[in-house]
């Protein structure tokens, strides 16, 4: 596990300290190491909080992770994780809490208050990330079975830093999501999970975008949406773009693997009106065909990337459209372009900036190069003997 190392050295350090005479130190056995806490609410307002703690066990060279869950309340966020204290003898340590996870009850209330402890104490660190469960509590995400390891919030947090390779979730750490929410001209989103019970077998699954109101959760984008939300907004690594080019299955034959792509983003007025020009250009390889048609052939390739720019063309114009219909919240950050790009403008928009994103006009063009035409090779077929 990538966080393992890390905690090593920590107890090692926190071990050597003794011997170093520091007089401000404290003994490993005096902290409870918090991985992760999940946060929902009780029938009476109370804040309940699941946190996810690391039992930790060295012997020689030897070391293991225990996960232990701890449950606790109280009126504020705060009170709820000091009354932890009465559950966990050592005191809990946060500054390797890899993520908080909220309910869609808190998040509908409003998270500015959990937002606020971790910005005010000293332990909790800003570059966590942050998930809304779409299960009924957030709590569920913690309760599940760890796959790949026994700390569940590390396991949640190694397939968020993963997630580049698919972008599908945004990976919202909690100081972004509050430099989002105090900027003028753009709302937060944060990452969703939930419990994939496909089969029978449960486990933790990214599952799209958060969008927010302000402090408040106004709904999600499906992980499809997401993947053409982070286009529009220049925050795809790498993916996979499928293809139904011949239009007679009801599946994709063809897949397009994503190596770099840039997107630009340019506010304008045009015949008095102000419209945003959204610039796509992005290198992908042919990974998958199962059609029949020889792209080695000049015009048949040509073909194809246009049909591919159309399909991420429809696709981001289609989640733009979506996005303003619904909820009217610029999560794009099309509001925070004309603040810098054209300020005499914004000084005119601002104050009704919800009904311009709504009317706002998006130009979406798109650019496929094909990196590596040569390797492009003719269709596979099966013999007819």
């Amino acid at each position: 596990m990538r966080i393992k190392k890390s905690l090593i050295l920590f107890l090692l350090i926190m071990f050597l300290l003794p011997q170093a005479a520091c007089y401000n130190y404290r003994e490993v056995n005096q902290f409870s190491i918090v991985a992760g806490a999940a946060i929902d609410k009780g029938k009476d307002g109370r804040y309940l909080m699941t946190i996810e703690i690391i039992n930790m066990k060295l012997s020689g060279k030897e070391s293991t992770m225990e996960s232990k869950l701890i449950l606790t309340e109280g009126k504020t966020v705060f009170e709820a994780i000091r009354n932890a204290i009465n559950h966990a003898a050592p005191r809990l340590y946060w500054s390797d809490c890899a993520m908080f996870i909220f309910s869609e009850e808190v998040a509908k209330e409003g998270i500015l208050q959990a937002i606020d402890f971790i910005y005010r104490d000293s332990e909790p660190r800003t570059d966590m990330y942050m998930l809304v469960s779409q299960m009924p509590t957030a709590a569920e995400i913690l309760k599940a079975e760890a796959k790949t390891g026994s700390i569940k919030a590390y396991e949640i947090k190694n397939m968020v830093e993963d997630e580049k390779y698919v972008s599908k979730t945004p990976r919202v750490m909690v100081y972004e999501f509050y430099n989002a929410l105090a900027a003028k001209g753009i709302s937060p989103v944060a990452g969703a999970v939930d419990i994939d019970k496909t089969n029978g077998d449960a486990s933790f699954r990214l599952n799209g975008t958060a969008i927010f109101n302000g402090e408040k959760l106004a709904g999600f984008l499906t992980q499809e949406e997401t993947f053409y939300f982070l286009y529009a907004t220049n925050k795809i690594k790498t993916g996979v773009i499928p293809l139904n080019y011949s239009h007679k299955a009801d599946h994709d034959d063809m897949s397009f693997e994503i190596f770099e792509t840039k997107t630009s983003v340019k506010p304008v007025v045009s015949s008095g009106k102000l419209e945003m020009n959204i610039n796509i250009r992005t290198e992908v390889n042919l990974n998958e065909n199962r059609t029949t048609v020889n792209y080695l052939e000049e015009d048949k390739l040509a073909e194809v990337l246009k049909k591919l720019e159309e399909e991420v063309r429809a696709n981001v114009e289609d989640v733009i459209k979506l996005v303003q219909m619904k909820w009217g919240l610029d999560i794009f950050g099309f509001g925070g372009r004309v603040q810098s790009d054209l300020p005499e403008v914004w000084k005119k928009v601002s104050k009704n900036w919800k009904t311009e994103f709504q009317a706002l006009k998006t130009n979406v063009k798109v650019q496929m190069v094909l990196r590596n035409p040569a390797q492009v090779q003719k269709p596979l077929k099966v013999s007819d003997d």
